[in-house]
């Protein structure tokens, strides 16, 4: 029996913008790293299938025609054939993608059962197809994760996740971040299961402070190890109950302990909403330019309550607060983080009137735009070497939390003349 899988969405109509699916395998999966278009649509009203018209033309927009026997439409864009996806209604839907077998031709590539794991492993490497698409050369382990895909549900999609999983503790960091990369599209994948293995064991050696080889991403790779790990927070079984506890549990932990990266607060919000709402604070605490985040996961009755201690935290910038408040929130958020943040302004500004002058003195050397080489070089130590009990250890703080912002030698110079003392 021939097993047949859909697009997601019931399939998209796109322009020729985007390209369609290829062959009878292939099909459009929100896992994949590219958008396709659905090549192998019917018509359930009039029973025939849909005349799709080719073409891709990648740099600019253009219409494609579909038509079947009792309807037709030229697209332009992007437009999904599930029913709720919006006003417009089509009769079409996805006929379905039979999966894949051994052996299989995939841009240009033969792949056998005996050399599948080196294909993989060659793309891990960046060795990719020229055949492929461009999304598919550029993201590390498109490619892979669209030959998973093709056979996913079959035995070689078991050894594609294993060779993946290995990958994943590879000398070379590109094949680690395609690992990761790879599972964070594809948390469920048979091997994914290595991701829990590797936050447990606490050593991060190969993933912190490593930066994304590729040059185009602002996470190191232990970013990209809790995203792969987030990603299997939110997978449950039928009756809702989580697939992976222990992944649950992991990234709690790892959220209280190293922080957030993009995308996880959702996945911890939706897997359980009280412990989220309950640990809220010190998540964005522990990592501060996760407002936004934590602020659009939660329930709105949640973010209204929990925006004034959220924005008055003294790690939060004050200006991506405001810039969240005015471009994002609901009007009624808005006006409570405007309101929260006035509070704040005047709270600090009173604690600041409270300084002695040799603290205003040191903090205005840090503030101060640069004018001559002689700023440059140092900051005003005389007054920080005068600083004693909750003043310095004030000091030390917004040192080392400048650090962490910009690696400024005139910073390192004072936190090692202040540890020095």
């Amino acid at each position: 029996m021939t097993v047949l899988r859909y697009c997601a969405g019931a399939g998209l109509l796109v322009g020729k913008k985007y390209p369609l699916t290829h062959g009878v395998h292939e099909f459009h999966s929100a896992l994949a790293v590219q958008l396709l278009g659905c090549a192998n649509l019917w018509c359930p009203r009039c029973k025939a299938p849909v005349r799709v018209e080719p073409g891709w033309t990648p740099e600019q927009q253009a219409n494609r025609h579909y038509e079947c026997d009792c309807e037709s439409w030229d697209e332009g864009y992007v437009r999904s054939l599930a029913p709720e996806s919006d006003d417009l209604v089509f009769p079409w839907e996805c006929a379905g993608h039979p999966v894949a077998e051994l052996p299989l031709s995939l841009d240009g590539v033969e792949i056998s059962d005996a050399s599948l794991p080196a294909v993989v492993q060659e793309a891990l490497r960046g060795q990719v197809p020229a055949q492929a698409r461009p999304e598919e050369r550029s993201a590390p382990a498109g490619w892979v994760l669209k030959l998973y895909l093709l056979l996913d549900g079959t035995s070689p999609a078991v050894t594609v996740g294993q060779v993946v999983a290995a990958g994943l503790t590879d000398p070379d960091p590109v094949v680690r971040l395609g690992a990761l990369r790879f599972f964070a599209r594809a948390p469920g994948a048979p091997g994914a299961e290595r991701i829990e293995e590797l936050v447990l064991a606490k050593d991060r050696r190969l993933y912190q402070g490593v930066p994304d080889p590729t040059g185009l991403g602002d996470w190191d790779l232990e970013g990209w190890l809790r995203a792969a790990l987030a990603s299997r927070v939110g997978l449950v079984d039928e009756a809702g109950a989580p697939l992976f506890p222990q992944a649950r549990e992991l990234a709690q932990v790892e959220a209280l302990s190293r922080g957030v990266v993009e995308g996880m607060a959702f996945a911890l919000y939706e897997a359980d909403p009280p412990w989220f709402r309950e640990h809220a604070v010190e998540i964005v605490r522990r990592t501060p330019e996760a407002l936004a985040d934590v602020l659009t996961a939660l329930d709105t009755e949640s973010a209204l309550a929990l925006a004034p201690r959220l924005v008055s935290l003294r790690e939060v910038d004050a200006d991506e607060a405001q810039r969240f408040a005015r471009e994002v929130a609901s009007p009624a958020l808005g006006r409570v983080i405007r309101a929260a943040l006035r509070e704040r302004a005047a709270a600090l500004a009173a604690v600041w009137a409270a300084r002695s002058p040799d603290f205003q003195r040191f903090v205005h050397s840090i503030d101060a735009p640069i004018t001559s080489r002689g700023q440059a070089e140092a900051l005003d130590l005389v007054a920080l070497g005068r600083l004693v009990g909750e003043e310095r250890a004030e000091a030390e703080r917004l040192l080392r939390r400048e650090l962490q912002r910009c690696a400024d030698p005139r910073l390192e110079d004072a936190l090692d003349f202040l540890t020095a003392q």
